[in-house]
């Protein structure tokens, strides 16, 4: 082929893609304009020097032809989605002929720069390594070399600005949502909590360091939420960020802060199953307020002889399994409506007492205790250690899988430094006395004027107390999200 011809081609590609920072570089150089040192052929580069674009690379990455080509049907829609303009403007109805080409070029190359993003996901490696094994990508793109790590990276960024992240997030509910309905019977939900480490030159961990005093949380904490049909393999739901050592229900919480997840879980899920730090009183009342048919099992355990009650059922091992109601959590819920979002009326939450090793048989003494949302069915019940368990292969080996390609390693060059849990805490206490503050004002009746004058002046002194506290908590250093040294005692004396 000749030189010349192809050096044109290649950069009028690059000059059609306004995303690529090569772009602006000018055209490429003829041959014969080339210098000495070009003049010599392949073997004459030094060993570290970067291979031509012409050079052949034998060595290709599957999964860059590979998930470009499941994912076309998906990826064309989300660019569809991105492309198509949010408000008819008066300049863009009088040039209405041509709007429609220039979203359709749009499109196309929002297909093409997240088909290439996919296709980097399986590398474990950060951007410049899923660029080094991206070698088959131009058969993907056309283009005649694969696109620079910075292009990609920042054109996802600013799709996420354009609401590229919740068009994804779309897409992949509405094909959990097919999968689901294909299988015609209800399917399980379970959610966790997972900590993104931010990769630094020196290792920068999610825990105390020495004598920091848990200041130093540099990570990024998932919700993620996976969900296995009836017979099916299991599915990634939903995800969402949190700032360092959020607990469970900040997780649960965002995934029902939408109603169209809560409309389709309330109907489609049979149970919804979390680990043991999602137990506690608070989380509980708040997933039994909204008829959430949770499974979890509370800390520590239990002995079967301390229960002294007729068992519900018995396992495969005729050992009892005790249930009796979970008055904790029956008391402290909201009272709901009899028809709230189509809830069943017995959504009762229950205690069930269930050996910890059923396979031992008459000599397990030792029990868990599992808390559940709904009563559950004998059959479920006789099973309820497996039920549980199927979080291993549901949930857990599917965190695995996504560290194994990367997911374990924040490799974005971003931080952004955010307020402390306890800051959260502060500023929630602040908000209930506030509100019981102004519900005693209101339940204020005085028969007499000192009684009155008194009651105001208590009044404003717990107002002003309030408004102290907000403006001490409001000064607080914004440093959660990256490592600060403390001052030692020492120096401070000095």
């Amino acid at each position: 082929m000749d030189q010349t011809a192809r050096a044109r081609r290649v950069d009028a590609q690059r000059r059609t893609d306004p995303v690529d920072p090569d772009a602006s570089q000018g055209a490429a150089s003829a041959p014969g304009a080339s210098s000495k040192r070009q003049r010599r052929g392949t073997a004459g580069f030094p060993l570290v020097a970067p291979a031509p674009v012409t050079t052949a690379r034998p060595a290709t990455a599957v999964g860059t032809l590979l998930w470009p080509a499941l994912l076309a049907e998906p990826l064309a829609q989300i660019a569809t989605q991105l492309a198509a303009p949010s408000e008819p403007s008066s300049e863009a109805t009088s040039s209405q002929p041509s709007a429609p080409p220039a979203a359709a070029a749009k499109a196309e190359l929002i297909q093409t720069h997240l088909g290439s993003l996919v296709g980097r996901l399986m590398s474990p490696g950060g951007w410049i390594a899923g660029e080094r094994h991206a070698g088959a990508e131009p058969i993907w793109t056309g283009r005649a070399r694969p696109y620079d790590e910075s292009t990609l990276r920042n054109h996802a960024r600013q799709l996420a600005r354009d609401g590229g992240t919740d068009s994804v997030a779309r897409t992949v509910e509405a094909q959990v949502h097919e999968a689901v309905a294909a299988c015609g019977t209800k399917a399980i939900a379970y959610t966790d909590m997972f900590d993104q480490v931010y990769w630094t030159k020196k290792p920068a961990y999610a825990a105390a360091i020495g004598n920091l005093g848990n200041r130093l949380l540099a990570a990024t904490y998932f919700g993620l939420t996976f969900v296995r049909p009836d017979g099916g393999p299991t599915l990634a739901y939903h995800v969402s960020w949190h700032k360092p050592a959020s607990p469970l229900q900040d997780a649960l919480e965002a995934l029902h802060g939408e109603t169209r997840r809560v409309t389709w879980m309330d109907a489609n899920l049979r149970y919804h199953i979390w680990d043991r730090g999602g137990s506690g009183t608070a989380t509980l009342c708040w997933a039994a307020a909204r008829g959430i048919p949770y499974v979890t099992v509370s800390r520590g355990s239990t002995r079967l002889t301390r229960n002294r009650r007729v068992p519900r059922v018995r396992t495969r091992s005729n050992l009892p399994v005790f249930v009796r109601r979970d008055r904790k959590i029956a008391r402290g819920k909201a009272t709901r409506s009899t028809g709230s979002r189509g809830r069943p009326k017995d959504a009762t939450p229950e205690e069930v007492i269930f050996p910890a090793h059923p396979s031992k048989g008459r000599t397990s003494t030792k029990a868990l205790r599992y808390r559940t949302g709904r009563p559950l069915t004998k059959a479920a019940l006789r099973n309820l250690d497996r039920l549980y368990k199927t979080r291993w292969p549901s949930n857990e080996n599917a965190i695995k899988a996504l560290v194994a390609v990367g997911f374990d390693k924040n490799l974005d060059r971003g931080l952004t430094k955010t307020a402390s849990r306890g800051v959260d805490g502060e500023l929630a206490r602040l908000a209930a006395r506030e509100q019981s503050l102004l519900e005693e004002v209101g339940s204020l009746t005085p028969t007499t004027l000192p009684q009155a004058m008194q009651g105001i002046r208590r009044f404003y002194r717990k107002k002003q107390s309030n408004e102290q506290e907000r403006t001490r908590i409001a000064h607080s250093p914004q440093t959660r999200g990256c490592g600060y040294p403390r001052v030692p005692k020492r120096s401070a004396r000095t």
